[in-house]
């Protein structure tokens, strides 16, 4: 079942990127999908600005670790996902997450590593 979409989301880096996207704009879409399981898919959609903005905001992280920022909801829908903090992980928390790399083309099959 596919949640309800929270909206266009913006960034909120306040001063150091300056104020969240003017309504009017096309901003970023988000949606989660729960699987039923206890667990929950995300997916972020992002237009070509929001992509250069989210690369410096992980480039500021990378450099000041104590760092992060947000990306949130415009809060017009009703439910769906508020908020999403990005920030560099510590050794006080688990890795739960994994990078799986390029998304396959149709038909495509992942090769056998051996």
């Amino acid at each position: 079942m596919v949640g309800p979409v929270a909206g266009p989301l913006n960034f909120s880096l306040g001063a150091i990127f300056g104020p969240k996207d003017d309504e009017g704009g096309k901003t970023m879409y988000v949606k989660h999908e729960d699987w039923g399981d206890g667990c929950y898919g995300v997916k972020i959609s992002l237009n070509q600005d929001e992509i250069d903005r989210l690369i410096q905001s992980l480039q500021m992280i990378k450099d000041d670790p104590d760092q992060h920022f947000h990306i949130s909801s415009d809060y017009k829908e009703a439910g769906g996902v508020g908020d999403i903090e990005i920030s560099v992980n510590t050794d006080l928390e688990n890795d739960n997450m994994v990078f799986l790399g390029r998304a396959l083309s149709p038909g495509d099959e992942i090769p056998d590593p051996t």
